[in-house]
């Protein structure tokens, strides 16, 4: 029998002393020290695929392991996952950040660390661990979002500024013509006219400062159908010009104490996405505002003509930057800014989708003596 050569033998003893009870407690340490940590740690080997994954991994864990990492990972980050890897494999460490899919199919922004495995851990070469960065991005979009709207409600505040002085001018002038004797009919009838349009254009200046006002909330009784109806009107040109037929079907209601100016941001934001819905609808172009007197207090109702709400999409309908509309369309703040001022009225909204198709925004405010 030949002796073992210096190197064989010296295979053989790292074999068995990896196998001895003293390294099954340490391997066994070191795994529940794994599990123990916050964050998800994966080991990989050289080709990428999961040899291993802790607890905190969650949707990775147990269905991932055999699989390729870069199968989880966005497309257009396996590439530099790759180059991770090959990096680790000469000693190297690799910061970056990715975009993966949990087994759950729920997508994740993460800062991923891949570095190298330590000595007998093989097949694993690289040990990758996951911080999700998913609501800190959020959060920056967020406060992007929130600076570019406090731009435009400055720029606003300037426009309307700029607009109310002639618009007092074309109303005084119209005044001033339309009391001169022997005037045409014809000409008085356009003067008068030109004054409701004048009036109706300052009546939405001042609607649009009173919306980008910083002020306190003034809670006085208000008539929820006085607002419906002055917001349909501010709405009337928008609402024309989409051919939106709007239908208003006001009940008595006892009124109810709130801030106007907030009460018809209220209804703005939810009468605009209605009409958002409506346009972008297969059915007839139709909105249906309906107020009623409940034992609880009032009720206002908007219905749109639309394609109705994901389903997908109602835990989150009413959150901050929430929107199905393409870029540029929207914020995503209406709904969220619809359901804030109820809730300071001491009320609440609620969404669904009605049998015949279409979206239902149902708003419950308490009546005036109740609060």
């Amino acid at each position: 029998m030949e002796p073992q050569s210096p190197q064989r033998a010296e295979s053989s003893q790292v074999n068995h002393s990896s196998n001895t009870p003293g390294a099954t407690v340490a391997a066994d340490r070191s795994k529940q020290i794994l599990d123990a940590l916050p964050l998800p740690v994966v080991t990989l080997s050289a080709e990428g695929v999961i040899v291993d994954a802790n607890r905190a991994a969650g949707g990775l864990k147990g269905g991932a392991i055999g699989r390729n990492f870069r199968d989880f990972v966005s497309a257009q980050d396996a590439g530099r996952v790759e180059e991770a890897l090959e990096r680790a494999a000469r000693g190297e460490t690799a910061r970056l950040e990715i975009g993966y899919w949990g087994l759950d199919g729920a997508f994740h922004n993460a800062e991923v660390t891949i570095t190298p495995s330590p000595e007998g851990s093989e097949p694993a070469v690289a040990v990758a661990i996951l911080r999700n960065t998913s609501a800190e991005r959020e959060a920056r979009r967020e406060l992007v979002q929130l600076t570019k709207l406090a731009t435009v409600g400055e720029l606003l505040a300037g426009i309307s500024h700029e607009l109310n002085n002639p618009l007092t001018a074309v109303i005084a002038y119209a005044e001033l013509l339309a009391s001169q004797k022997d005037l045409p009919e014809e000409i008085r009838e356009d003067l008068a006219d030109l004054r409701r349009q004048a009036l109706r254009a300052a009546k939405i200046v001042k609607q649009l400062l009173a919306l980008v006002r910083e002020s306190e909330p003034i809670h006085v009784p208000v008539d929820l159908n006085a607002i419906v109806r002055d917001t349909v009107s501010l709405r009337e040109g928008a609402i024309k010009r989409a051919s939106i037929e709007v239908e208003l079907d006001l009940g008595g209601l006892p009124l109810v104490q709130g801030d106007q100016f907030r009460l018809q941001q209220l209804v703005l934001n939810l009468l605009t996405n209605a009409e958002y819905a409506a346009a972008h609808g297969k059915r007839p172009r139709a909105i249906k505002l309906s107020t009623r007197a409940t034992p609880q207090g009032v009720e206002l109702e908007v219905r749109d003509s639309g394609e109705g709400i994901p389903e997908d999409l109602f835990p989150r309908l009413f959150d901050p930057f929430v929107t199905t509309k393409r870029a540029g369309e929207g914020t995503g703040l209406g709904l969220a800014i619809a359901k804030q001022i109820a809730v300071e009225h001491g009320g609440n909204i609620a969404a669904s989708n009605a049998p015949d198709g279409g979206a239902v925004f149902k708003v419950a405010l308490p009546p005036l003596q109740a609060q």
